[in-house]
């Protein structure tokens, strides 16, 4: 039996507009930082996060092909990013797999208050 995904966008994340902006955007942004048009920095592991982002999801850039043992059904499951501050996604999958351990642990009352 398959379960159904945890974070928004899988599958559907070059059709975001968040999406959209960055890949079109991004090179541009780099291209004023160096030439001194924008007077800013952007730290190595914010870089990084923002080109793993226009990667995650996407069947081109990698895949696992996974077979239900029940029904025998195929699917391809795109690698993931696993970002955890800018990739929407990424970030709401480690947040959702926290508050479930933490649910387990210490019951849902104490999330509540």
């Amino acid at each position: 039996m398959w379960l159904r995904p945890s974070a928004p966008f899988k599958g559907q994340r070059e059709t975001t507009a968040l999406y959209e902006v960055v890949k079109d955007n991004l090179e541009t942004l780099y291209g004023a930082i160096g030439d001194g048009a924008i007077a800013a920095r952007i730290p190595k592991h914010a870089r990084k996060e923002l080109e793993a982002y226009l990667d995650c999801g996407l069947l081109c850039r990698g895949f696992a092909r996974l077979k239900c043992e029940d029904c025998g059904e195929k699917r391809l499951v795109a690698f993931s990013c696993k970002g955890r501050g800018f990739c929407p996604s990424c970030t709401f999958s480690v947040h959702n797999r926290v508050y479930v351990r933490a649910e387990e642990s210490w019951g849902l009352e104490a999330l509540v208050r």
